[in-house]
């Protein structure tokens, strides 16, 4: 880091609830795994063969041990904030037989080369982070050209829920419907396919069925297949 360079801001620690929640079952059979399923169907024909593979936002580590599964990477990275949530994901990466990295880092700034991985995932982490414009373009410089991003977000309408405001935590950066982050990703140069982009309503939100083009105003989620851009305008660290 250059002197007197700015420390990028970090993400909003969750709640106790909200780590034994994401420790759960209800959550990877009912949220990350059946996300993580659909955006790989939303990607067919994208990815690369045995990708390498960067898990933004690890967890525990349920979701490395279906990217192992699902992607069969060359190599695979994971990183997480938690330093107690990294050495779950540690031990977990290690009964898998793979070339894996696990590591205690910021989405906002990345310990890794340019232009060095063909696959970013980023499960339901983006809306904790209180500057999300510095980790798009870290994940945008850190994919290959025609790499590609799988996202999941909360939106909005679903976490602005009394529930979910009183027992998890997220920045004010969070207040975010499913089109202002595909206007986002546009922004950081990332293409993104209508074909490849749902708003899924599943029963634990409580959202009621919504089709048609006002679907995304009130969808409580948001996944979406970004590809990065050829070129190079977002490229460097700012």
């Amino acid at each position: 880091m250059m002197k007197n360079e700015p420390v990028l801001p970090r993400t909003v620690p969750e709640t106790r609830i909200g780590v034994w929640f994401q420790s759960s079952r209800i959550w990877n059979d009912y949220v990350l795994l059946p996300a993580l399923e659909e955006l790989w169907r939303l990607a067919a024909g994208t990815i690369a063969s045995n990708p390498v593979v960067l898990d933004a936002g690890c967890g525990h580590g349920v979701g490395v041990e279906w990217v192992a599964t699902k992607a069969a990477p060359s190599k695979l990275y994971a990183v997480d904030e938690d330093q107690a949530l990294v050495e779950t994901a540690k031990r977990r990466a290690g009964m898998l037989g793979i070339d894996a990295e696990i590591r205690c880092m910021s989405v906002c700034r990345l310990d890794l080369p340019d232009n060095s991985v063909d696959l970013v995932i980023c499960h339901q982490t983006l809306h904790h982070v209180t500057d999300q414009e510095s980790a798009l373009r870290e994940f945008r410089r850190v994919l290959r050209p025609h790499g590609v991003l799988l996202l999941a977000e909360s939106c909005w309408p679903f976490l602005r829920r009394l529930p979910v405001r009183l027992f998890f935590r997220h920045p004010p950066s969070a207040r975010r419907i499913a089109d202002d982050y595909l206007s986002l990703l546009k922004r950081h140069h990332f293409v993104v396919d209508p074909a490849r982009v749902s708003f899924p309503r599943p029963f634990w939100t409580l959202a009621r069925p919504s089709q048609g083009a006002g679907a995304s105003v009130d969808s409580p989620l948001c996944h979406a297949v970004a590809v990065r851009s050829e070129g190079d305008e977002t490229g460097d660290r700012t």
